[in-house]
């Protein structure tokens, strides 16, 4: 572990998902930024929590920003020089969305125009042919013209469905939001709930995530690894000491116990001793004491 990295890069403004990989890299790297082939995509992977997708995305930000020089192999055995001092704020991080397969964007299209799109036979006016009738029947007729309707199968076109209006937004509260979050960054959902709830929704800031990171890389854990434990105590937040007070070993702690239990009872038998020693009573009879040789003058 480089201490003179990690500090270079603590105060960093950038986005918290990224951040937590260049402190993985910075604790690999050598006083000189340079990782060598301890840093491989598996390890990555293991002490961030982060997907594939997302090792990839934060690497690429990283290299984009000048804050990180990639050499070497395929991915698996790449080697990284940390470079702080190359670093570019107006090079924002932006994670990588999935966007719909093309056949659904297409089929999506489809419906859509034959759904809401005017039907040909609307424009289109049928003419009542009166040839064959006398004059004076066609004057007593009244004859209209007939528009067909856009929807045949409805019948009339007064009928026809009314258009849908869009669901409204649901808000997203800060207790899920920082659910989402979390989840984003590798931790179980079932946890993250928990702990927001322990933390009464309260909003999961970029410095509550960095504080976060920096006490689980104390306490030698994953950040989901500190999220499950203080979610399973009901505790709003985490400390490295903590945890590691709650990690030792319960022998230790029975054993402390009984010594201390022996050397009460040990102490309470010598004051008992020392104080009945001197509580012999003598219940002998005693004779009692005569005076002789007492006369009258």
């Amino acid at each position: 572990m480089s201490n003179k990295i990690v500090n270079e890069i603590r105060r960093l403004p950038i986005e918290s998902t990224p951040k937590m990989l260049l402190w993985v890299i910075s604790d690999i790297a050598d006083d000189d930024g340079n990782t060598s082939w301890y840093a491989p995509r598996s390890r990555l992977m293991e002490e961030t929590g982060y997907s594939r997708t997302t090792i990839a995305s934060c690497l690429s930000y990283l290299k984009e920003c000048g804050i990180l020089n990639i050499t070497g192999g395929n991915g698996r055995l790449n080697q990284y020089l940390v470079t702080p001092q190359n670093f570019n704020p107006s090079i924002k991080y932006e994670p990588k969305k999935q966007s719909k397969p093309v056949s659904e964007v297409d089929q999506s299209a489809k419906q859509t125009s034959q759904l809401g799109g005017p039907h040909q036979s609307a424009t289109l006016t049928t003419l009542v042919n009166l040839a064959t009738k006398p004059v004076s029947e066609v004057d007593t007729i009244h004859h209209s013209i007939i528009y067909p309707s856009v929807n045949p199968s409805l019948g009339d076109s007064e009928n026809a469905p009314k258009a849908k209006t869009e669901p409204k937004v649901k808000r997203v509260t800060k207790k899920q939001a920082g659910i989402n979050r979390l989840v984003e960054l590798g931790c179980e959902e079932k946890y993250a709930h928990d702990w927001m709830v322990a933390r009464k929704g309260a909003e999961l800031t970029d410095s509550v995530i960095e504080n976060l990171t920096e006490q689980a890389h104390k306490a030698n854990i994953t950040l989901a690894m500190a999220v499950q434990w203080s979610a399973k105590k009901g505790y709003q937040g985490f400390k490295a000491d903590w945890y590691l007070k709650d990690q030792q070993p319960q022998q230790v702690r029975n054993a402390n116990y009984q010594s201390s239990h022996q050397q009460t009872i040990s102490e309470q038998a010598k004051w008992d001793k020392f104080l009945n020693q001197n509580q012999i009573w003598d219940v002998t009879p005693k004779k009692p004491l005569l005076i002789e040789g007492v006369g009258h003058a």
